[in-house]
Order: C-alpha cells, then sequence, then structure tokens
C-alpha cells in the first residue's frame, strides 16, 4: 500500500506526501518570502511543525528567540545566511544548522553569482 499524496498538510495524524511545491502556503508580513507547511502541530499532535522557504531573496525576520521551539535549519539549494547570537555564517547546500530554544538567531537567504533558489526546513515544535 503506498503513501496518500496530499496538496496540502491533512487534518489528522496519518502518514502522508506533499508534492513537490505543493503545500498549505503563508507569508510573513513584510517579507518576500514564501512558506510552505509540510506539517503542523495538528499532524504532530503539538510535537513540531515543518516548514520550508522557497525564497530566491528574503528578507531577514529581525533577530529573535522561542522560548520553547528549536530552530533547524537545512539548506538543499542556494545560500542562507544565519545569525546565531553575533556569530554569522555564509551555509550552502547540504549544510545544517540548529538553534536551541531562547537561542537569539535570525537568518536571510541570499542569492549568489549564478546559483539557485534557497530552499531550507525548520522544525519548531509548539506550533
Amino acid at each position: 500500500m503506498s503513501l496518500p499524496v496530499y496538496t496540502v498538510p491533512p487534518d489528522d495524524q496519518t502518514s502522508y506526501v506533499i508534492d513537490q511545491l505543493e503545500g498549505e502556503r503563508i507569508t510573513i508580513p513584510g517579507s518576500k518570502g514564501v512558506f510552505r507547511i509540510l506539517a503542523s502541530s495538528k499532524q504532530t499532535n503539538g510535537a513540531m511543525a515543518v516548514f520550508q522557504s522557497g525564497a530566491v531573496l528574503s528578507d531577514a525576520p529581525g533577530f529573535h528567540w522561542h522560548e520553547h521551539a528549536h530552530d533547524i535549519f537545512l539548506v538543499t539549494k542556494g545560500f542562507l545566511k544565519l545569525w546565531n547570537g553575533t556569530r554569522c555564517r555564509v551555509m550552502g547546500p547540504g549544510d545544517f544548522a540548529y538553534v536551541p530554544p531562547v537561542g537569539v538567531s535570525s537568518w536571510r537567504g541570499v542569492l549568489l553569482s549564478s546559483c539557485l533558489p534557497l530552499f531550507f526546513f525548520q522544525v519548531c515544535p509548539f506550533l
């Protein structure tokens, strides 16, 4: 039996697949990027949420922190400039970063030379 394919995450806790470029889409006011919700608290019983950004160039969300959430970044295409406190690093395809709860961070998608658009995953519990 194959996994069911959805265009947005289902309303219950079940196994599923969301094809590339599908998923519930949201924007953050003032941001140039669009986020896909791949899994939310509905599907994970509040354990985590998974988002993907497809912005070629995006504004930084500003320095912020989460009381309970863990930020996890995995760059699959393009480049991501990630700040953790006062430290900054430009991450490329295959790079992974983790920021624990109450860690102050910010990020910005950047396009350098002829690279492909940025894609990353952010996993945040309690969303």
